[in-house]
């Protein structure tokens, strides 16, 4: 495992750039190697609108300039419309059908495939019960 400090960074000409933006090395959290693969971390800019924009990466490897490039997502912050009922007591039991259950509608939520993409908690309490049924998210 090596990492990259910042004048690594400028001398590899680390390159990367998400939509329009080319990012400076001042948004590079941290650069890692291990194993072969390059592990980037980065400080994300700022969009205008919600979208998908092409990305690149690219640094001075082995002699040579090589270049990756991806596809980066940007979605609106999804935001809580309701939460049925709104209320527990202290021991969780609530004023829903099978007395635990509270039904959280949101909107602006990016798509899922199934319910595990998803982690739901209050406070540090994940919800869910081991080896229970899965709801499905559509």
């Amino acid at each position: 495992r090596m990492t990259w400090s910042t004048s690594e960074m400028i001398s590899r000409d680390l390159r990367i750039k998400i939509g329009e933006v080319s990012l400076s090395v001042s948004s590079v959290v941290s650069v890692e190697v291990t194993g072969g693969e390059l592990k980037v971390v980065v400080q994300i800019p700022v969009a205008s609108k919600a979208g998908q924009v092409a990305g690149s990466i690219g640094a001075v490897v082995q002699g040579g300039q090589k270049t990756s490039r991806f596809v980066f997502q940007y979605f609106m912050s999804p935001q809580i419309t309701s939460v049925a009922p709104n209320k527990a007591t202290l021991l969780g039991k609530t004023t829903s059908t099978d007395g635990r259950s509270v039904l959280l509608t949101l909107s602006s939520f990016p798509s899922v495939t199934s319910a595990g993409d998803v982690k739901v908690m209050f406070g540090n309490t994940v919800c869910g019960v081991a080896g229970g049924p899965r709801h499905n998210m559509n």
